[in-house]
């Protein structure tokens, strides 16, 4: 501590000193308040610069994720599907045709007339003459 005079002169001195020595202390204080809480915003806003340069970082990989990787898979099976629904419309085409053919053995008067006309084959009682051109 300070040594004071004494007498009027001497308390009204040591009061002065006292006065700005806790002026001072105060202003130290909030100086360091300010400090700090320059620091803490300079530690935030690093923060929240860190969290967009990863976020651009994650936006960057994906879209050049899915223009590299995941657009040519896609062309590919495009493709795929178009050759597949045309096998499809194919063998519905087949499926159709065979359906039909199923449904024609079924009926004799057709399965005569096949044989007769692949087989040479004729039904009792039946005449078959060959021409030549």
């Amino acid at each position: 501590m300070l040594a004071l005079g004494t007498g009027a002169a001497g308390s009204s001195g040591g009061e002065r000193v006292l006065a700005k020595l806790a002026r001072l202390t105060v202003q130290t204080e909030q100086r360091s308040d300010k400090h700090k809480m320059a620091t803490m915003h300079a530690i935030w806003l690093r923060r929240i610069k860190l969290r967009y340069v990863l976020l651009v970082a994650v936006l960057v990989w994906a879209g050049y994720y899915e223009w590299r990787v995941e657009q040519p898979q896609l062309t590919q099976l495009q493709v795929k599907q178009q050759s597949l629904q045309s096998q499809l419309a194919d063998l519905q085409k087949q499926h159709t045709e065979l359906t039909r053919q199923a449904q024609q053995l079924q009926d004799d008067a057709y399965i005569a007339r096949y044989a007769s006309e692949h087989y040479n084959l004729s039904l009792p009682g039946q005449v078959t003459f060959e021409v030549k051109h």
